[in-house]
């Protein structure tokens, strides 16, 4: 059996979601993985499963679906048995409750229901930390539909989790390792991102209230739909070639295009006042690049360099000193493992 004392440690960034190409399936999509706000979970030996205060439920379903995952590659009939899945008998074998003796911690996460894709992060560093741990290597289709249970509406974070960089995907993935319905791009290092978020946040929606929200929601046109696929793919090459403004000037319309498609539940193109008059502060502060994450309430501004992130920052906070702002890096890689 392996080392007792061993632990796994898997971080991962968060997810800016610039916009969907509509407002049902497929729904595709453009966004962008940053190294901050962070998330970090960590795996270690234990008397018994203890998932801790910090999303405990979250955890304990995860650690459910992992080890059906792995009664399913332990049958008798399975074709795919291997030696990773026969070292995770040892480990099972201890378990209490049929969850597997072992402690899990989140060490960091992004906040909850702020456009950073917390919940995909989290479940995904939870899903890969704790299969490592067992001594699974799931294909990641596997560890993102069967095991975490996300990418069901939007693939931007759960492959954004494996890669990192700027992304565009066409509502159609559904095999998180052949990625042929998706494009990526790799950032210019130079560039930095500003998010802003009210001191205090209005309305927020996910889970339950998100799914009714969509429900409420007229389908796109088609020649919207085609306009921001469009507009998407471009933005990604004037990425790829480090024409900024051109990104910058695309990004800025194509959040506000997006977010229209979303006026019945928003009223407007950013959820809400609060939304609205940050995006109005940002603009008069000369930033560019700039929109609505999700639903909010975060709104991010690409900058060219840190030092017009910085310029940037200060004029924010100037002009409205109640507001929270952090520089952040786009993520130029996916996940890290440590084991």
């Amino acid at each position: 059996m392996d080392d007792p004392a061993r632990s796994v440690r898997v971080t991962t960034g968060a997810r800016l979601h610039f916009g969907l190409f509509d407002t049902r399936s497929p729904f595709g999509g453009v966004g962008m993985m940053t190294d901050q706000p962070e998330t970090r979970v960590i795996v270690s030996a234990a008397d018994r499963f203890d998932p801790g205060d910090q999303d405990a439920e979250r955890l304990t379903r995860i650690a459910r679906r992992v080890v059906a995952f792995a009664d399913g590659r332990l049958a008798p009939d399975a074709a795919d048995v291997d030696d990773m899945a026969e070292t995770a008998v040892g480990k099972l074998a201890e378990s209490t409750d049929g969850l597997p003796a072992c402690r899990i911690r989140v060490e960091a996460a992004a906040p909850a229901h702020r456009g950073f894709g917390s919940g995909t992060q989290l479940s995904l560093a939870a899903s890969l930390a704790l299969c490592r741990w067992l001594g699974l290597w799931p294909a990641r289709r596997e560890l993102v539909s069967e095991i975490a249970q996300r990418g069901r509406r939007s693939a931007i974070g759960s492959i954004g989790f494996f890669q990192g960089g700027v992304l565009f995907e066409d509502g159609c993935v559904d095999d998180f390792g052949e990625l042929t319905p998706v494009r990526r791009v790799e950032p210019p290092r130079d560039w930095r991102v500003v998010l802003i978020q009210p001191s205090a946040a209005g309305e927020l929606i996910s889970g339950a209230s998100e799914t009714e929200a969509f429900a409420g929601l007229d389908k796109a046109p088609a020649g919207v739909r085609a306009d921001l696929q469009r507009r998407g793919a471009g933005l990604l090459d004037a990425c790829q070639n480090g024409d900024f403004d051109r990104f910058a000037s695309e990004l800025t319309l194509f959040n506000r295009l997006s977010g229209g498609l979303f006026t019945k539940q928003q009223g407007g193109p950013y959820h809400g006042r609060q939304v609205a008059d940050l995006i109005d502060l940002v603009r008069r502060s000369g930033g560019s690049g700039y929109g609505q994450s999700s639903w909010g309430p975060t709104v991010f501004a690409v900058c060219v360099s840190d030092a017009a992130a910085q310029e940037l920052s200060q004029r924010l906070r100037a002009s409205e000193p109640s507001v929270v702002v952090r520089t952040v890096r786009p993520a130029v890689r996916g996940v890290r493992l440590e084991d």
